[in-house]
């Protein structure tokens, strides 16, 4: 299943050699298995073939709902810098105990996890994790029962459930997703790129119209439907996926498989809080890229996003720069006109 990962991303699968293990017999008939396998043949190529929706899903084994985008350095630090060997995607890092803790996070694609780290995949996911900027698939979700985003989630109560006064930001992003009711120059139909939720709350008074008039509402979330398969010949038909429902992200059942001999202790090594500053300017950027411009909140100002309002700063300088050049040059070809006509009469 991940062999067409494995050519859309460049990566070259690496195969380990075969050897024997003390492997167990299985408890079920095989024949038993066989009906449920062959009805699910179809979901399981029609995944393989989609390698967008197979490195979300492997990477948003990483995520977890309730970080937000300032602590995702600090998440992602003992794992990836600790846990694992080494500091980028190298033959050093220990693939198998990684398969096996994402098995334990997302069970049912603990055979995905297993096919990655067996075939070589997981230097590629790793890499696409460190920065704290997962790729990220909104079919992922309906195709798998894993959720790899905040969006994928509705929430919890109301939306003003602490103080009335303030909703978490989360929250704004939901609602400013949603459709709005009259038109407007805004433009948030398309979902954050990143996974991670923003961090905090914003005062009611400050948020917009088309998130205000929905704090008394019960919560919104989108449903996934389907999609169409349009062969070149045949009739049109509708896929709905594999889980119309979120599955438990961690496993809920003890296991023997863990043979844990005696606690391991890992080198502690120094922070870096890159990956918390890439996840912070990606779902404020979708805000500010979407709004109307600086919000009058202070975390706004924060250095970590100031890069945010210097893009846009400079790109209207050089807006500027480009209207005053382009006044220049007419100027100049009205002159050379107006020198023309007059060497004619």
């Amino acid at each position: 299943m991940t062999f067409p990962t494995h050519q859309y991303y460049g990566s070259t699968v690496q195969l380990p050699f075969p050897s024997a293990t003390g492997g167990k017999l299985p408890t079920a008939s095989i024949s038993l298995l066989w009906p449920s396998l062959i009805k699910e043949l179809p979901y399981y190529m029609t995944l393989s073939c989609s390698p967008e929706v197979v490195m979300s899903t492997l990477c948003g084994s990483f995520w977890e709902l309730e970080i937000p985008c300032n602590l995702v350095g600090p998440w992602l630090h003992p794992l990836l810098n600790e846990v694992l060997s080494g500091t980028s995607g190298t033959v050093n890092h220990d693939y198998e105990m990684l398969a096996l803790m994402g098995a334990i996070r997302r069970p049912n694609i603990s055979a995905l996890w297993i096919g990655a780290a067996t075939s070589g995949l997981a230097p590629k996911i790793i890499q696409k994790v460190r920065r704290g900027r997962p790729p990220l698939d909104a079919l992922a979700f309906p195709w798998t029962g894993c959720p790899q985003s905040f969006m994928d989630t509705a929430g919890s109560g109301p939306y003003t459930f602490m103080n009335a006064e303030y909703i978490s930001r989360p929250d704004v992003w939901r609602l400013l997703h949603l459709p709005p009711k009259e038109g407007d120059d805004l433009c948030y139909r398309n979902r954050p790129s990143t996974p991670w939720a923003p961090c905090g709350a914003s005062k009611t008074k400050d948020c917009a119209l088309r998130v205000t008039s929905h704090l008394r509402c019960n919560r919104h979330e989108y449903h996934y439907h389907h999609w169409n398969w349009d062969p070149e010949e045949g009739a049109v038909s509708q896929d709905y996926g594999f889980s119309t429902t979120p599955i438990s992200t961690i496993t809920e059942y003890p296991t023997d498989l863990l043979e844990i001999k005696k606690p391991k202790t890992f080198q502690k090594k120094e922070l870096d809080q890159m990956a918390s500053r890439e996840a912070s300017l990606d779902i404020f950027r979708w805000f500010f890229i979407n709004g109307e411009g600086i919000p009058p909140e202070t975390i706004y100002e924060d250095d970590w996003l100031k890069e945010i309002w210097d893009e846009d700063e400079s790109g209207e300088e050089a807006g500027e720069a480009g209207d005053q050049e382009s006044q220049g040059l007419a100027a100049t070809c009205r002159d050379r006109v107006e020198t023309w006509l007059s060497s004619v009469a």
